[in-house]
């Protein structure tokens, strides 16, 4: 069929894969901001669920992933103000994997027919091929609190990243990222030996991710 050949509809296919994460960040930045203006009013609006207050900020950690505009920064910082460290790591931790499962799964299904119309199977095959080998990557990439990982949660979705990979990858991962938010919510203390553990891990993790990165690039060039 003609819409799986290489031309136009493949190159525009990749672009919007391209720019598909880029416009959920900025649309996270302006309507995030506008509907979910700050840390104090979700904390209002948790605080008015009473003793099930926990449960309903695991609701919204699950809802922050699978709707990505919402700003996680906010809501995993929040975690630690109000639960505390340990607590609110563990809340922000399930309600991070669960949100990314479901994301996962919408991706796979929902996400990978559509890719098909606009991109050659050539070019899904190889797609497919790099993102087998990305298991590491994406465990650095949720483990450290500064990439856009709701986004790229769908497109390990759309690619053909065996479930075998994802699974382990995204439960290790977000512990990072989880517990780094948590612990800036509950207040970060320079004399803490936690707070140099996490700047130790952080900075290992992300040379090992840029080396990883840049091994990949290489063989996709060959």
């Amino acid at each position: 069929m003609a819409i799986f050949k290489k031309g136009v509809k493949s190159k525009l296919g990749w672009f919007l894969i391209a720019i598909f994460p880029a416009l959920l960040i900025i649309a996270g930045y302006i309507w995030g901001e506008k509907y979910f203006g700050s840390k104090d009013q979700f904390q209002v609006w948790i605080n008015s669920a009473g003793f099930a207050a926990p449960f309903a900020f695991f609701i919204i950690q699950v809802v922050q992933v699978v709707v990505t505009p919402v700003n996680h920064y906010i809501i995993g910082v929040l975690g630690g103000t109000m639960f505390g460290l340990w607590p609110g790591f563990f809340l922000n931790w399930s309600g991070r994997t669960i949100g990314s499962i479901i994301a996962f799964f919408i991706g796979r299904k929902a996400g990978r027919p559509l890719v098909k119309k606009f991109i050659s199977n050539e070019a899904i095959g190889k797609y497919d091929k790099y993102a087998s080998r990305g298991g590491w990557i994406l465990f650095l990439i949720y483990f450290l609190p500064l990439f856009p990982d709701d986004e790229i949660t769908y497109f390990a979705g759309i690619s053909k990243m065996p479930i075998r990979i994802f699974i382990p990858a995204m439960l290790f991962g977000h512990i990072g990222g989880s517990i780094g938010l948590a612990y800036t919510g509950a207040g970060i203390k320079v004399r803490d030996p936690l707070f140099y553990v996490i700047i130790i891990i952080t900075l290992v993790c992300g040379l090992v991710l840029t080396i990883l990165m840049r091994r990949l690039n290489k063989k996709k060039k060959i």
